[in-house]
Parts: structure tokens; sequence; C-alpha cells
């Protein structure tokens, strides 16, 4: 596949291969289980021949090597045993000692973490199950490949260098730099001159550039993706160097931090100190930070002014494209360790995994960046901030959940605009999101202007989209705010710096009202200049307006929202319920708290699924920025009588089966597939399936639990119908293919030549009426046969 055609290179889809572990990790996954059913085989996310595990705390370290098969020799003499009967050839630390560091490694149980090679032919799954059992082994997952967050059209401009702007082509305000290609970055600084474009949906980046300034070179930010082209003319002045590296002895690790010739960075699929160019690595990173102020080109969020002060560009390369432009390589936990180990303490990072929970290997990779980027070996602050920032992209399938990581409440999860202020067409969104940036429009024409424009390879530059696109906004935001408060100022966190992002926002409710995903969104639209707002130290104005709607088993809310202490749009709806006993006390309240999207003086609306003719009492308070929290204001209403809903049917999923037997049965819950507004009513579901005869699978209904043992190769269909107390009911069908076992039974052949005339039944039993024996008595002294015909049994 030719890379300049990488379509829908998908972050997320919804099926779930998890790690098994005895110890779980500190940190929470992903996993979100709301959005779309998707058909997906989740085996097609493993790398096949390899298992990982994580030994127990007060493990003794495994010998490291290429073993030959049968010889497998780690010193654990079970594991040996195991690992024989697996094939395996080769064990390998997942996290290497990290010279100087090694002790903080440790800490961490990095140095207990292993990927194991085994036979090709053997399944994961078999290897997964097997390991899971042995003792001392807490954790055990499969290794699993990492996508970039990608579905664009990549443009064929290996020739472009720099194109001067056409006669007629819309140009933006002065700008504050010289730029020349800076008015096609409408991302920064929309003038709503791009047809279909809004103007002022950009990052406010202008004001932020005149206000505080553009980066700092202190300030290092990790790019997790392709490798970046560090000669780059428009990325060579901001890219971070390991300067005894640069300054020392080829093939020595002359700074002790366990890795040889890491000059710009580390190149993880070469496992080399080599930085190879890569189109989307490069894109990225120009948006971060691309050399502003220079006279060619384009600008980055953090730049700098063109002095040698914009923030250092480290390259942390996984993915690379081969000789027949396909895409290469996978993330590797260890990008973290190093970024970490370095000096970044932001880590941008536009990929995901694909339909699987986020491997605990990985969430305790991004928990050390998190802990402890910016700090030495002994933990002594010596970076800009104590800490790290890791922001993610959504992904870009267009799903109501965000993709992994990026649904990981530790990073910041970041949504895609257009330059309308409306969620890009491809965005997932969901309640994980943080922010929402500029990534473009979809489009398939390489020079669509309502894209992403950033640096090329080949020292070129090109539009792309994607929430890859968006999230390097986020990631260049955030160093600008290391920059400004914490370069001179000793002691800042990552805590502050997360506060102070996530609250350098813009609603965006009045463009996106109505719209399904308007909740799901983030905070808002990040806005660079607003990291300057201080708090008011008073609280919000009270809501105004509130009104009550009774509705069939619940109500509808409205309230105008209020402004805070800067005039500024509120962050949060806090709002409560209860009901009203009939001495006019109330019941055990309960609360729930709501993105507020609106700017001041816009209506808020919710609906409340509530008790049948009850009367509640709702209270309502708003939350700004900063935490002030308004006072309250409180109204009652009574709910109108039941009315029955149906039932629903969310989506249709395949049911894939790798193989036949009782080892590869599996249980669906119907309720995750059928919905009744009704249940938290009293109402309940029954179910009901038809699977039309078929063969290839055993099909079990238990309550609300679908067991399907695989028998034979093939594809079927199930019916599956949910009825309600009140007999309205929804169907709903599951696809089922079993891609490998034995095939069913050929249909036995109609005989070509039937007998015309076939044999009469014998005559009949003399004594035998139909169905009724006759006894009469035995007229000779011998023993007596009777033949009876057509009895099955008596």
């Amino acid at each position: 596949m030719d890379f300049r055609f990488l379509v829908a290179m998908a972050a997320v889809a919804l099926s779930v291969f998890s790690s098994c572990t005895k110890d779980p990790l500190m940190m929470n996954g992903g996993g979100s289980s709301e959005g779309e059913a998707a058909d997906f085989d989740d085996s097609a996310e493993i790398v096949p021949g390899w298992i990982r595990i994580k030994l127990a705390d007060d493990s003794e370290p495994l010998r490291t090597g290429v073993f030959t098969r049968g010889g497998f020799d780690s010193g654990d003499v079970r594991l040996d045993e195991l690992a024989a009967g697996l094939g395996a050839t080769e064990i390998r630390r997942v996290f290497r000692d990290g010279g100087r560091f090694e002790e903080r490694h440790r800490r961490y149980g990095l140095h207990l973490w292993y990927d194991i090679r085994i036979a090709d032919e053997v399944p994961v799954s078999r290897a997964r199950a097997e390991m899971v059992s042995l003792p001392g082994v807490d954790v055990v997952e499969p290794v699993y490949r990492v996508r970039l967050a990608e579905a664009h059209v990549v443009p064929d401009i290996s020739d472009r260098l720099y194109r001067p702007f056409s006669e007629g082509e819309a140009r933006p305000e002065p700008a504050p730099f010289n730029d020349p290609e800076l008015s096609r970055q409408w991302h920064y600084n929309n003038d709503g001159s791009i047809e279909g474009s809004v103007a002022g949906a950009d990052i406010n980046l202008f004001k932020a550039w005149r206000e505080i300034g553009a980066g700092r070179p202190e300030v290092v930010v990790a790019v997790i993706d392709g490798g970046i082209q560090y000669d780059h003319p428009d990325l060579a002045a901001n890219m971070w160097t390991n300067e005894a590296e640069m300054n020392g002895t080829p093939g020595v690790d002359d700074d002790g931090n366990g890795y040889v010739d890491d000059i710009y960075g580390w190149n993880y699929y070469t496992d080399s100190g080599t930085i190879t160019q890569h189109f989307h690595g490069t894109h990225v990173a120009g948006t971060v930070a691309a050399v502003n102020n220079n006279g060619i080109g384009v600008c980055g969020v953090a730049g700098g002014t063109g002095v040698g002060d914009g923030v250092r560009l480290m390259s942390c390369q996984n993915y690379d494209t081969d000789a027949n432009g396909q895409e290469v390589g996978s993330v590797t936990e260890e990008s973290f360790i190093y970024a970490a180990d370095n000096g970044a303490v932001i880590a941008q990072c536009s990929w995901g995994y694909n339909g699987i929970e986020t491997p605990l290997s990985m969430q305790r990779a991004i928990q050390y960046f998190i802990r402890e980027a910016g700090t030495d070996e002994n933990g002594v602050q010596t970076g800009p901030m104590k800490g790290g920032v890791v922001c993610f992209s959504a992904g870009n399938s267009s799903y109501s959940h965000v993709g992994n990581p990026g649904d990981m409440e530790e990073v910041v999860g970041v949504t895609a605009m257009g330059p309308d202020y409306k969620k890009a067409g491809y965005s997932n969104y969901g309640s994980a999101a943080d922010l929402f940036a500029p990534g473009g429009a979809s489009s398939a024409n390489p020079e669509d202007p309502k894209q992403v424009y950033s640096t090329y390879i080949n020292g070129g530059y090109a539009y792309l989209w994607g929430t890859s696109m968006a999230c390097p906004h986020v990631s260049g935001v955030a160093a600008l705010i290391v920059s400004y408060y914490g370069v001179d100022t000793p002691g800042f966190t990552a805590e502050r710096c997360r506060e102070i992002l996530l609250r350098s926002f813009r609603p965006v409710g009045e463009y996106v009202a109505g719209e399904p995903y308007a909740d799901g969104l983030g905070a808002g639209l990040v806005d660079a200049s607003l990291i300057l707002l201080e708090n008011p130290g008073i609280k919000p104005g009270s809501v105004e307006e509130l009104t009550l709607t009774p509705l069939p088993d619940g109500m509808a809310i409205a309230a105008a929202m209020p402004a805070d202490g800067n005039g500024d749009a509120v962050s949060k709806i806090r709002l409560g319920y209860a009901p009203v006993n009939g001495d006019g006390t109330t019941g055990e309240w309960r609360e729930e708290t709501f993105p507020n999207i609106q700017p001041a003086g816009g209506i808020f609306t919710t609906e409340l699924q509530l008790a049948a003719e009850e009367t509640y009492r709702v209270r309502m308070s708003v939350e700004d920025r900063y935490g002030n929290v308004s006072d309250e204001v409180t109204d009652e209403a009574t709910t109108l009588p039941h009315v029955n809903v149906a039932p629903s049917y969310r989506g249709i999923e395949t049911q894939l089966f790798t193989s036949t037997g009782k080892g590869f049965s599996k249980t669906v819950a119907l309720d995750s597939y059928f919905s009744d507004p009704d249940i938290p009513y009293g109402d309940e579901l029954t179910f009901a399936f038809d699977d039309g005869e078929q063969e290839i699978l055993e099909v079990v209904l238990e309550g609300a639990e679908l067991l399907l043992t695989p028998i034979y190769k093939g594809q079927t269909e199930i019916v599956v119908t949910a009825t309600d107390r009140a007999g309205e009911s929804a169907s709903g069908t599951f696809r089922v293919r079993i891609v490998s076992g034995d095939e069913p039974p050929a249909e036995p052949e109609p005989d070509p030549e039937p007998d015309p005339d076939p044999d009469p039944d014998p005559d009949p039993v003399p004594g035998f009426d139909g169905d009724t024996m006759v006894v009469v008595p035995n007229p000779v002294g011998e023993a007596l046969t009777v033949y009876v015909p057509h009895v099955a049994s008596m």
C-alpha cells in the first residue's frame, strides 16, 4: 500500500482483549464502553509470536537472550518448562536498566517486565492462559500494535519546499512574525476568509504570542510518533540535542543514560540513535514548535521569536515508512521512560490502540513520565516543571468515546474541531475528552485550506487533517504554560500546569447546540491567550430563570448561565435533586455535574429520569474554571404519570470466533445491546432467540445471556428479541463468523434412482389390531414368538 494513500488508520474500536493480572497497577486504564459496536477482530491488533509478563516484586531477574528451541534457559525452572512447550526461543527486557536512572526504574518495577518470543504457530491466547497460572508471574498480556490516529490522504508534495502565495489569496491581519506561510495556519488565527470557516475558530495564538511570548528553550516536548526531520529548515533550530552525545565519542554512552549516540532522541523501530524522517511525526512537530520569525515557512505554537528561544523537540521515533511505502513500527512503552529521563516535560502522542484497553505496561510507562519528568535520578527537580503532562489524540473513528489511552484520567484527551467551531466529522468524542482543538476538515484534496498546515518531510510543508493534528495544538499550549510559569519559577509542577491548561478554553455551545456530541468535546476550545487569566477570587453569579417542566417519569430543566468574576463563561453546572416527603422534608439527594458549553447568558438544558407522579426539589449552582462556586437556586415540580416506552436495540455486532470447541465459547450479555428506559421504574426484559436451525453453532439462552459455542467453520445469524412487561419488543440480528475449524457435514445427496415400488409393510400379525395388542391363549405348549411392527418401546 502506498503511504500517500493511507486511509482510515483507526485508533479505536470496541472489542476488548485485556491483560490478565493478579496485581493490578495503580493507574486506571481506559476501556470506555459507550458508543457503537464494531465488527472487529482484536486478534489483528496482537503481535503474533510474543507474550509479555511482569514478575512479582520479590522475583529474581531472568536471564535474557536468544535460545535454541527447547533450550530456553531463563533461570526459572517452571517458566523454562512452560516456555519450552510454547516453542519459546528468546526473552528480552521491556525496559532497559536506564544507566544512572536504574534505581528509579526499579522502584517502578520496570525491571520486572519481559517479552518472550514463542513459536509463531502457538496462539497468543494459549500462551497467555498458561502463563497467568505460573507462580511468581503477576501480569500477562499480549504485545499490542499501536495505530497512528490518522484518516487522511497524504499528499505527494516532495517537490514543494515553498510556494509563494497566489495573487488574490486571502491574507490575515498583520501577524507577529514574518513567516510567509503563517496565513495558511487559520488554526492559529482564523479571520474567516476561507470558505466554510468562521472567524475566531482558532486557538487565539496571535494574542498569546503578543502577551506571554512564544516559548522558552528550557522546555522540552517529546514527540512520541514517527521520526522528526531534524534537519528540516523550519525545525532544526528547535530540535533538542544531547550535547554529551553530540560532542562525545561515537559508539559510547557518553552521558550514562543507557543509550548510545542518542543525539536528537531515539529510534525505537531500529533501536538506534539514527532518527529517520516520517511525515506524521514531522507534521505534528511543526505544529508544536516550527521555528517562528525566521522568514521561511510556517510557525509553531511554541516556536519562539526567531532568536533561538523556541521550545525544544525530542524525537522518540516509533514509526517509519518502508521501501514499499507501508507504515511499519508501533509505539513502545520505553519512549515515555526515555523522555522523562532525558528532560522532556510534555509528551505529544497522536496515536492509540485499536479496540483494546490500554495495556498495563503502557499505563505504568505513562505513570512514570507524569510523576518523574523534570527530575534527576534522585527526584530533585532539574527542569522547568516537576512532573510531566501527556496529551493524546481522541481518535478518528467518529465514535462516542475517546480512544485509549486518551480516555485515561491522568492524560489530556483532545478532540478535533473544523474551521467552523463544529466537531470535525471524523473526531471521536465522549465524557473522557478534556479539550477541543483545531484538527481541520476531512478532505481528499491535498490543497484544501480547511486542513491544518505544518512542516512535512524533505523540507516541505503540507495540509493534513485528524485528531493527530489537533493534539499538538494542546501540547504546544502546555509548552507555553511551562515557558511562562515554570522556567523562572522553581517548584512549578505538572499538576499546576494541567490545572492552567484545562481552564484555558472558550465555550463553543452556541455553535454545537443540539448536536449529539455537544457535551463530549471537552471543557471547550483551547485558547492560548487565556493562560494568563487570574482567579477573580469571587464566586460566579447564580443561575437565572431556573425552569422545571414535568414529564412522564421525569422533568426537563432549563436555566440561563451566569458569568464568572472575570465576565467569562462558567465551567461546570452542579445539579442536585431529591424527592419531597409529605411533611416537606426531602429524601436522599442525588448530584450530577455537567460541563458548561454555553456562554454567559446561554441556556443550559437537560432532562432527568425520575419516578412517576412524585414531587422533586431541584437545586442548581455553577462552578467557574478556578473552582469558585455560586449560590444555589432551588425549585420543585411533580412528574407526570408513567408512559411505557418500547425497548430498543443498540446496534449490530459480529461475534467472531477464531476456532471451534468449548474452549472458544463466548457469553454475550444481551443487556449490552438492548435497552429500555423503563427499567429504572420496575420494567424488565425477557429474551428469546431464533437461530434458523443452523448447525455450526450451539446457542444456549440463560436469562439475559447467550452462550455461543462454535462447532463448525462458517457464518450464520441469530435473531434476538427483547420483550418488556407491556408486551412491546425489539429485535436485533447478531452475525456470527467462525473463521477456522472443520466444515459442517455435507447434506446427503438424494438417491438419483429411487425404488419406484418399495416393499409394502409386512402382513399384520395375527392378534394385533392397530395400536392394540390382543391377548389370546397359546394353542401349543411351546414358546410363542410374536412380531410387533412399528413399536418403538414398551
